[in-house]
């Protein structure tokens, strides 16, 4: 099993960690924002990682489990992190939902009884912004021109 801690020192890994209720966890967080990368989930994940990944489905009220070998935990959460509903040990070819979630975590089986996350709790990875959530992160900022009074426009 690979420890939490040698990620932590290892420079090429860029994600960051899933935080419980302020607290740091031992599972790498991945996004899937993209409809594609809703839809495939954690079935991409390679298995020298099962067990230390957390993926955040957003936006999502709804998951699956088709094509998957194992279970999952889900926490669907609302628009602050909340968990509103979670759904432990979501075996394969199964689905989930909750009705009014904003996001939806897959984490590895076991793991919401071991991080004590439960309804209400918050879920976050500080550090590592939405790029849905940042007005014109994916293009670059539109340049600044000077008129005569020296106020600047776009």
């Amino acid at each position: 099993m690979i420890s939490a801690d040698r990620f932590a020192r290892c420079p090429a890994v860029q994600e960051p960690w899933l935080h419980v209720d302020g607290r740091r966890t031992g599972l790498l967080v991945r996004r899937a924002e993209t409809f594609l990368a809703r839809a495939i989930g954690l079935l991409d994940s390679s298995p020298r990682w099962a067990g230390h990944v957390a993926l955040e489905i957003r936006p999502c009220f709804a998951v699956h489990t088709f094509g998957m070998r194992h279970p999952i935990d889900v926490a669907f959460v609302d628009a602050h992190g909340r968990v509103q509903r979670l759904v432990e040990a979501l075996p394969a070819w199964r689905a989930a939902w909750s009705p009014g979630a904003r996001a939806a975590w897959e984490l590895p089986a076991g793991s919401a009884r071991a991080l004590r996350i439960s309804r209400g709790v918050q879920l976050a990875a500080p550090g590592w912004a939405s790029r849905r959530e940042e007005p014109g992160a994916m293009r670059a900022a539109a340049p600044t021109h000077h008129d005569a009074a020296g106020r600047g426009h776009q």
